[in-house]
């Protein structure tokens, strides 16, 4: 007996691969292998209806052909399981049979570890929406209001210093705001045409107000 395959890899997996390859090895031999076999049969069941009528049912030629279509299936599948690395056809249904319920016992646990998270992702939404409705609604305003409160160079004229890239010492920009993330000020440089200049995210210690400048006045970028 060759050496099972039934251990490589997770059996759910390898069961589904199996049926494709099972699915198209029956399409193959029901409808090209054994088609001479069965064209071969025609004439044994060529019976009068009347037969089935009066209760007399097949004949014994009838089973004898048969017994001989079930023997021929089973050596095709028997060989079909000998190629996948099986003993017989039995054994490799029963590893289907089993992989197929592995699956489904799999999906099963999805489905639920699935639901249990919409289930806190629901709570979740409804204790936001709940904290929404009892919390103060801010303007526009009033949050840059706070934010400029809270970093005051926002909306100031500002020279870059004591940069490791000697090159932007004595830029001048404007603040446009504050990254809270790399708790660094977001500069807009200067340019010598008036265009919009780069924006770049400069540590405090890094830059300094000035008086805001005529244009031309300035060292800008470029």
């Amino acid at each position: 007996m060759a050496e099972s395959k039934a251990a490589e890899g997770p059996a759910a997996e390898r069961g589904r691969e199996l049926i494709g390859r099972m699915t198209q090895h029956s399409f193959k031999v029901l409808n090209l292998e054994m088609d001479e076999f069965l064209e071969s049969q025609i004439e044994v069941f060529d019976q009068d209806p009347d037969d089935f009528a009066s209760g007399r049912g097949e004949t014994l030629e009838q089973y004898d052909s048969y017994q001989k279509y079930v023997t021929e299936l089973e050596r095709h599948f028997d060989a079909f399981a000998a190629e996948e690395g099986f003993g017989s056809s039995k054994e490799c249904f029963e590893f289907i049979e089993r992989a197929v319920s592995e699956d489904m016992v799999r999906q099963k646990k999805q489905m639920r570890r699935l639901q249990k998270q919409l289930d806190r992702l629901q709570k979740q939404w409804e204790t936001a929406a709940i904290e929404a409705q009892t919390i103060p609604k801010r303007t526009r305003q009033e949050i840059a209001a706070e934010l400029k409160a809270e970093h005051p160079l926002i909306g100031k004229a500002v020279v870059l210093h004591g940069l490791s890239r000697e090159e932007m010492n004595g830029m001048n920009g404007m603040v446009e705001g504050w990254d809270k993330h790399c708790e660094r000020y977001i500069v807009r440089l200067a340019t010598k045409d008036g265009s919009k200049g780069k924006g770049v995210k400069i540590k405090k210690v890094n830059i300094k107000e000035v008086p805001k400048l005529e244009d031309g006045d300035a060292k800008a970028e470029g």
